[in-house]
């Protein structure tokens, strides 16, 4: 019981990682518009469709691909693991 818990936090947190990405991206150009408008409607719809769109995008690779696989293959990627111009 205590490991079926565990394992729905893990993906819980799995998903809100990835969910938090466009939604933090649209976030950040919402303030930018606020700060430099003033006016909150178009900044809200911008946050609306970011929190929408990470919604999306992290139901899609939970299902398609899984999200602890998503993770670890982005972790175990050879293109961050070195940078250009480095050389071995």
């Amino acid at each position: 019981m205590f490991f079926r818990f565990l394992a729905i936090l893990i993906q819980a947190v799995y998903w809100l990682g990835l969910c938090l990405v466009p939604t933090s991206i649209t976030a950040f150009i919402a303030f930018w518009l606020y700060a430099k408008n003033g006016q909150p409607l178009l900044p809200v719809l911008i946050l609306v469709a970011g929190v929408c769109t990470g919604i999306i995008a992290a139901e899609f690779v939970r299902r398609r691909y899984g999200l602890i696989n998503f993770w670890s293959g982005m972790q175990a990627s050879k293109d961050a693991d070195s940078f250009p111009g480095d050389e071995d």
